[in-house]
């Protein structure tokens, strides 16, 4: 959940770091999930499925660049685990609290998946229990092993980003993110250019350098709605973007980066409350599990309508109201009653005396 300060200090002025007050919710950063998740919902049901199954007529829009939703969803998570990382007192109490969150919704999609294609049928897309299963553990694309549904893929980015800010944890580096985050972006750099060293694939892929100047752009975001402004801060998001722009020179690609950095900016100025609205915060709440049972499932909900005649529009409306519709029930039936569960459980733990 987005847990950061009610009101943001003065903005854009600079001033000295100084110890932040508690944070608080921010309802715009769940608004922003919630638009982040119906981008890829909307890609993923128009350009996609039109790429690999094809609708039966033409579609009245299409959202190619929904895609991107995926970076935006890269960058909440910097500003989010910091903020996480900065409420939490040990490596232990970040990794419970994380995974918590992140695993049983993610095993209660698998499964549901799992079994959609399994009854409905879907194909090109069908997996043996074994697969399925290996799937659970999270890192199967280590092993070029196939998924459940084609977005887990970004699962294992998370949790490898979540692995290296519990290291920075363990290392007390936290006071000093931004030199660490520039110490990335130097690696990202000499791996994109070829600059004097070549980072061997393993440690390229341990580093995410494909994805890093996202989770470092949603760092320093928070750091300057936490901190101030200052040129370090500023100068690590110019170099961010100078890294994207290296990595990726797509000007859609680009547009929508520069897209997401203007709504941070708006956000820490306290200038974007209008998308605080409650479709787009109901969305945020589900938009983990909606993200993870989307695709395959609706896409055997297009499949099925398409094929009995109903309009490809019409289709996709109703494969979105299922997906969401499937969503819910995994929010407040798994993700949250298992994190209260795991949270009460290890304060239980932490509070018994040591044996003796």
């Amino acid at each position: 959940m987005v847990e950061s300060s009610s009101s943001p200090p003065p903005w854009p002025a600079q001033h000295q770091d100084t110890p932040a007050a508690r944070p608080s919710r921010i309802k715009e950063l769940d608004a922003l999930r919630g638009l982040a998740a119906l981008g890829v919902v909307f890609y993923h049901y128009t350009t996609r499925y039109g790429q690999i199954y094809g609708h039966t007529e033409g579609l009245p829009f299409s959202l190619p660049a929904g895609r991107y939703g995926v970076l935006l969803f890269f960058m909440i998570s910097g500003f989010v685990i910091l903020m996480s990382l900065e409420r939490n007192q040990t490596v232990l109490d970040f990794l419970v609290k994380r995974l918590a969150r992140l695993y049983p919704t993610y095993w209660a999609a698998i499964a549901l998946t799992f079994a959609a294609v399994a009854i409905f049928g879907l194909p090109g897309r069908e997996v043996t229990v074994q697969i399925a299963l290996l799937n659970g553990l999270m890192f199967h694309p280590l092993f070029d092993l196939p998924d459940v549904d084609g977005v887990y893929w970004t699962l294992l980015v998370e949790l490898i980003f979540y692995v290296i800010m519990a290291g920075l944890l363990m290392l007390r580096a936290l006071p000093h993110i931004e030199w660490m985050m520039a110490l990335w972006l130097i690696v990202n750099a000499l791996e994109n250019h070829n600059i004097l060293i070549e980072v061997p694939a393993a440690a390229e892929r341990w580093l995410i350098l494909e994805y890093a100047h996202f989770f470092i752009m949603g760092i320093i975001f928070y750091r300057i709605r936490q901190h101030g402004a200052s040129g370090l801060r500023y100068g690590i998001l110019a170099a961010c973007l100078a890294s994207h722009i290296a990595i990726a020179p797509e000007p859609d690609k680009l547009l929508a980066v520069l897209l997401f950095m203007a709504a941070f900016f708006l956000i820490n100025a306290g200038w974007l409350g209008a998308i605080a609205i409650p479709p787009l915060l109901a969305l945020g709440t589900v938009s983990y599990p909606l993200y993870l049972i989307h695709q395959n499932i609706g896409y055997i909900v297009i499949q099925a309508l398409e094929g009995q005649g109903v309009s490809p529009a019409l289709s996709i409306v109703v494969a979105t109201s299922v997906a969401i519709a499937l969503a819910v029930p995994i929010v407040y039936g798994v993700e949250q009653p298992v994190v209260r569960w795991v949270k009460a459980a290890y304060r239980r733990r932490a509070a018994k005396p040591p044996m003796r």
